[in-house]
């Protein structure tokens, strides 16, 4: 069984289904999880390159302090996405849908969001260096305007 402090190298997990999978500090190197449902993964203080997870249903995933390089997630659902003080040269969400995304202290240069569903976002001033669409900027308008300052009300009478 694989844990914290594990490395993984050239590894496909296919159908995975488990309430929890313990990865804190591991070391990921082209990794591949596809289908399956997993409750919490967690990847807190790993070094990721190249881990593409695909067609998969994650309840909690946390990257939170992970370095991650090179790496997709595409055709998931994640219920809560925690991303707190990760840094992130090249990780490409698309056709996902993030329920909850957490970026708090996230240094992010080449996180790619485009092709993501953000239906809440918990600090839109900690996206800096992520690419979205406009849509995406449109729905986040009133949550980007607090953020800054910026007071938005409805035209006076």
């Amino acid at each position: 069984m694989v844990g914290r402090g594990t490395t993984l190298i050239d590894v496909e997990i296919s159908d995975l289904v488990t309430p929890h999978v313990d990865l804190r500090d591991a070391s990921l190197r082209r990794v591949r999880i596809r289908g399956g449902r997993i409750g919490a993964l967690d990847l807190q203080g790993a070094r990721i390159g190249d881990l593409v997870i695909e067609g998969t249903r994650i309840d909690y995933l946390t990257l939170a302090g992970a370095h991650i390089a090179t790496s997709r997630i595409t055709d998931a659902h994640v219920q809560s996405l925690d991303l707190p003080m990760a840094t992130i040269d090249g990780l490409v969400i698309a056709d996902t849908r993030i329920d909850e995304l957490h970026p708090q202290g996230m240094r992010a240069e080449g996180l790619d969001l485009r092709g993501a569903n953000l239906r809440r976002v918990t600090s839109v001033q900690a996206l800096r260096g992520a690419i979205l669409t406009p849509w995406q900027i449109e729905g986040m308008a009133r949550a980007l305007a607090e953020a800054t300052g910026i007071r938005v009300e409805d035209a006076g009478p």
